[in-house]
């Protein structure tokens, strides 16, 4: 007489082939032929099927840069000064990295300041990116002032997104937006004529 398999021969069978069948399913998903994509449609939710498919069909190439600069109440503008900076990458970066989420914060706040170079200033000043990186700089200024790093008394700043090749240094930077002074107090107006835009 044929012997029949335990029972826990059976499940354990069962659940190695769901496995290997989710692990074959999710390897074909990742593959660039866009013709595997309807095997999407047995995981309607979108859960269990993971799609690794990240990497941008045309990666960032350069680096942006957050600089600012302050006007004194004598009308002086002071050097840049830089508000944002890419860290060198360690190994233990390969594991653990919470900083890399403020540049790549950084990063897609920068491509929406390029994009606002079209607009006109007032709608320009309008956009929560701008915005955003206004209130930015100025708790930045607020912060080097307190901490002794930059002359007290200014009342406007100007910000510039500039772009580089990273750890590449052969190529130059490309200086792609450059905001008009900014009011120190939120609202208020300049005491002076002012550029709009470098």
């Amino acid at each position: 007489m044929a012997r029949r398999p335990a029972p826990t021969t059976v499940v354990t069978t069962a659940v190695e082939a769901v496995f290997a069948g989710w692990f074959v399913l999710t390897l074909l998903t990742q593959h660039p032929q866009r013709s595997f994509d309807r095997l999407r449609s047995l995981d309607p939710v979108g859960l269990t099927i993971p799609n690794w498919r990240f990497f941008a069909p045309e990666p960032a190439t350069q680096d942006f840069h957050l600089m600012y600069r302050t006007r004194g109440a004598d009308g002086q503008v002071s050097p840049w000064h830089e508000a944002s900076s890419i860290v060198r990458r360690r190994l233990v970066h390969a594991f653990w990295f919470p900083g890399r989420r403020r540049e790549k914060a950084f990063f897609d706040v920068g491509i929406d300041l390029i994009a606002l170079n079209s607009l006109e200033v007032e709608q320009m000043q309008q956009a929560s990116s701008y915005r955003l990186v206004a209130n930015y700089i100025r708790h930045a200024v607020a912060r080097r002032e307190r901490a002794g790093d930059l002359e007290p008394g200014s009342d406007a700043f100007q910000f510039m997104v500039v772009l580089y090749s990273g750890y590449d240094e052969s190529g130059d930077p490309e200086y792609r937006f450059v905001s008009g002074l900014v009011p120190r107090i939120e609202g208020a107006e300049l005491s002076a004529p002012t550029e709009e835009r470098s």
